[in-house]
């Protein structure tokens, strides 16, 4: 390799990771947002410049964020870094350019000063071609825009993946997926009736629990209904038993003593001093 290939190659290198650095230090939330499908092939196309073709083994499907990042950089296939950092750089550079279009000139250097971005923005525009106070990508810069057609081409030839990558990982916008911290929700109908399926079972297994416990709670709250029944029912069978004692009619024989009682009483007071009389003579004698 050259002195000036070496060069070319520590240029791409430096603007790629300006590049990378100005993404990761832009605020999450304001006007300027990337969409979803943007964020995936940021993402793949930083795997493939940094690491290569992704040879991790597939997540499993119920982490869907980590199945979509993985998808994303698996369809790179075998694009070489170089290849990785000029598509990166492309869709970069649009977005920049997109930006300034839209919000202004002045739009990263009130930024800068809004979040504190001094020593960040400024250093990675200057390695970009670019300035804060005129954003809009120099011409000397231009050549790797104009190269991303002829790559695109060359790629094509290589059975299609990388198109097919583009394709494949378009994500609906009502779904907010978050990748490099900002991919948070899911797409395709197989992950979402998974997502669902995954939801649904543990209601199904809460109210599973909670009827459960509610079974037990009424289970016993009938035992108790039933003792306090049973001693209810006891107290008054007792009662009963003693009503029917209590009212019990009187027998014969007491109904005969009660009835002469008083004749006999009566008799022995009307005859008492004979009957004395008779008793002492009968001592005497």
């Amino acid at each position: 390799m050259s002195i000036e290939e070496d060069k070319i190659e520590s240029s791409l290198d430096e603007q790629f990771f300006a590049a990378v650095k100005v993404i990761q230090n832009l605020p999450k939330e304001g006007p300027v947002s990337t969409s979803n499908d943007t964020k995936l092939m940021f993402y793949s196309l930083f795997k493939q410049a940094t690491i290569g073709p992704c040879n991790q083994a597939q997540p499993g499907f119920w982490n869907v964020i980590e199945r979509y990042k993985w998808d994303a950089w698996n369809k790179l296939g075998d694009m070489n870094k170089e290849a990785a950092m000029k598509k990166y750089l492309s869709i970069f550079n649009k977005q920049i350019d997109e930006t300034v279009t839209i919000f202004g000139v002045d739009y990263f250097l009130n930024l800068e000063k809004s979040y504190n971005l001094e020593g960040v923005l400024e250093p990675a525009f200057k390695t970009l071609g670019r300035s804060l106070k005129n954003p809009l990508l120099n011409e000397s810069n231009n050549k790797i825009i104009n190269d991303i057609d002829k790559l695109e081409d060359e790629v094509k030839s290589n059975d299609g993946d990388y198109i097919d990558a583009l394709e494949d990982v378009a994500i609906s916008q009502d779904v907010d997926i978050k990748l490099i911290n900002d991919i948070n929700t899911i797409q395709h109908k197989e992950e979402i009736n998974v997502f669902f399926i995954k939801t649904f079972s543990r209601i199904f297994t809460t109210i599973e629990e909670k009827s459960f416990h509610l079974s037990k709670d009424l289970i016993k709250l009938t035992n108790t209904l039933i003792d306090q029944n049973n001693i209810m029912k006891k107290m008054l069978m007792d009662n009963e038993k003693k009503n029917k004692v209590d009212k019990q009619p009187m027998s014969w024989k007491l109904l005969c003593i009660l009835f002469i009682w008083p004749f006999f009483v009566h008799y022995v007071m009307k005859y008492w001093k004979m009957i004395k009389m008779l008793f002492s003579m009968y001592m005497e004698w």
